[in-house]
């Protein structure tokens, strides 16, 4: 990094009910990256203020935004949407002020200790589908598991490494 500009990051929050939150500090001013992983949506704020948005579920996205007449942007990339794995960009032109990736902690191995509720799913529907058990126990255990889903996937996100500055 040739740049005299100053950037941290001052946290990173990534949940599927919440959305991703990364938020930098770019020489004293607050640059707040938010993305959906619901519906696409992609928004950058520059102390608090919407300077770019977009609907996009591309790999690579990119929102420029002007800061004290210089030109920058924050880029995302995604390694893949469904283990919550990207890698956020804090550019001045293409150049890389700093960079971080997150994606899902788990150490576990295999896929039915990696993703029980997958299993546990697949398991309700073939016993409701068998008429082994009602609607309303399936609708019951099903948004009990969409419940602790959210809470169990939160708790699994963790940067990969410290930033890169």
């Amino acid at each position: 990094m040739n740049s005299t500009d100053i950037a941290e990051i001052l946290s990173i929050e990534l949940s599927l009910h919440k959305g991703g939150n990364f938020i930098f500090i770019l020489n004293g001013t607050k640059i707040r990256f938010w993305i959906s992983l619901y519906n696409g949506i992609e928004k950058l704020f520059v102390d608090e203020k919407l300077v770019s948005k977009k609907w996009s579920f591309r790999k690579n996205s990119e929102h420029p935004f002007t800061l004290n007449n210089t030109h920058y942007k924050v880029r995302i990339y995604t390694l893949h949407r469904a283990k919550y794995h990207f890698k956020t960009f804090l550019m001045k032109g293409d150049e890389v002020i700093i960079e971080q990736e997150v994606k899902e902690k788990t150490d576990e191995k295999g896929l039915i200790k990696k993703y029980p509720e997958y299993f546990l799913g697949a398991i309700i529907g073939a016993l409701y589908g068998s008429n082994m058990i009602s609607l309303e126990v399936t609708l019951l255990s099903t948004f009990l598991g969409l419940y602790l889903f959210l809470y169990w996937t939160t708790s699994r996100i963790e940067p990969v490494r410290p930033a890169i500055q």
